[in-house]
Order: structure tokens, then sequence, then C-alpha cells
């Protein structure tokens, strides 16, 4: 397995795709544990990641174990509007399999933005309001939230999600430019 250095060049750690794809084999070859242990080594090492979680959740459904809801799913509730049973799944996820990423950042952003942008400001909001849970490091989630909060005219927490913005992401202009005028 090819490897990199971890960002303040102290060791050595496996490049993610190389933990799947071999994670993949061990898979088809039927070495489910061993499949896990790369997988687990790979969410440790990339924690946002959500490919090794799809992954992961394979391995362990073929031995029967217990995962959370799929992305499909619980995308499909999300979609629905069904959002205080999203909310419930959500909690017992993170409560039952802490730190375990039920889907990928990008899905939850363009389900967001999908009710945002089609004028289903409120919908977008509880979107938004899973995706900052979710994804705390990120500031598209805070941004998204505070874009949300202000087409509804809730300028207090657009704010606050704004420098939320620029805490994670100083440079943001966009956040800058719309504290500016709020």
């Amino acid at each position: 397995i090819a490897t990199g250095l971890t960002l303040d060049q102290s060791e050595p750690i496996p490049f993610e795709g190389e933990l799947i794809n071999e994670g993949g084999q061990q898979f088809r070859m039927g070495n489910y544990n061993s499949t896990i242990n790369l997988l687990i080594a790979s969410v440790k090492w990339y924690p946002y990641s959500f490919k090794s979680y799809r992954h992961l959740a394979a391995a362990y459904k073929a031995q029967g174990k217990e995962v959370p809801i799929d992305e499909f799913a619980y995308l499909e509730m999300l979609n629905q509007k069904d959002f205080a049973n999203a909310n419930r799944v959500f909690d017992e996820a993170r409560e039952k399999f802490p730190g375990w990423l039920i889907f990928s950042e990008q899905s939850i952003y363009d389900t967001g933005h999908k009710f945002l942008n089609t004028g289903d400001v409120k919908a977008a909001l509880e979107v938004f309001k899973i995706y900052v849970q979710a994804f705390p490091k990120s500031w598209y989630s805070f941004d998204s939230l505070a874009a949300a909060w202000a087409k509804l005219g809730n300028k207090k927490e657009a704010i606050v999600n704004y420098k939320k913005v620029l805490e994670l992401s100083a440079d943001n202009e966009a956040a800058r430019k719309a504290l500016a005028i709020a």
C-alpha cells in the first residue's frame, strides 16, 4: 500500500484510495475482517471521507453486523421533507455510531441547495441544520445555513453563521461581503 506523510511530516500514512482498493480486494475474497481493519484505519486517518464509511458498512453487513441507515435512504427522508424522522435517525446514528458519516458532504450540500434554489427555504434550513452538525469543520455548511437564514430575513442568525464561516475560512470574501451588508 502506497503511503504519504502526515501534515506535520512525522509519520507515513497510507493513501485513502489505496486502503479502499485493498479493502475492496479483501472483501471480494471474503476476508471481511481484513476489510474491516483496513477501513477502520482509513476512517481514522480520513474521518470526513464518506467513501470509507460506505465500504465499511458493506463489510459489516456481510458479517451480519448493524450499521447506520444508508445514504440513499437518509437522503430520501430529507427529500420527502420528513425532517422529524430525519433528525431522530441522525441523532440515533450519532449516538450509536459516534463519528460515522451516514452521508457525504456533497450529498447534504446538494440536497439543501436544491430546496434553497427552488424557493423552499424552510426545507433548506432544516437540511442545513443537519449539515452543520455532521460537518462542523466545514465552512460550506455554515455558509449554507447563513444563506438560508438570510433568505428568511433572520439577520441575527445569518450574521452568527457568516462569522462562523470566517472563523473556519478567514479569507472568505463572500462571507465578509455578506456581513458588511447584513
